[in-house]
């Protein structure tokens, strides 16, 4: 069993066994929503500087935001910058990257995007700087 998944368990137990009421669980609700707002606040600066959207609630997130969404979360994608135009399920990719291992791995990523139905690949390889030496 995982830290987090016994700390939970202990945690829940010790509410139950402390004799939780209803009035309990009414005030952690309210700190709950009230960290909650905090955060928002706090990080709606932050959201606007990502290369994606972050889905809310009840948002749906576009097919390029889904494709920028996993290059940003990949290790390899990172830190390229590669622009993803959409035409309804079309993806075009377009930019430069330093290595072709990189080119393949956003052309995997975007085909293998729920909605892709095809990816265009208008990515330029500037060229491996170490196999150049």
């Amino acid at each position: 069993m995982s830290a987090l998944r016994h700390f939970r368990v202990l945690s829940f137990g010790a509410l139950l066994s402390a004799g939780c009421v209803r009035q309990d669980t009414e005030i952690l609700s309210k700190v709950g929503r009230k960290l909650a707002e905090r955060a928002q606040s706090s990080t709606a600066g932050l959201r606007d500087k990502l290369p994606f959207r972050i889905a809310t609630a009840g948002a749906e997130l576009s097919l390029a935001d889904r494709v920028q969404q996993r290059f940003a979360t990949d290790k390899l994608l990172a830190a390229t910058t590669i622009d993803v135009v959409t035409r309804g399920a079309e993806i075009e990719l377009k930019g430069a990257v330093d290595r072709e291992e990189q080119k393949r791995r956003a052309v995997d990523l975007a085909e293998t995007t729920q909605g892709a139905e095809k990816v265009v690949d208008s990515v330029q390889v500037r060229g491996d700087k170490d196999a150049e030496k």
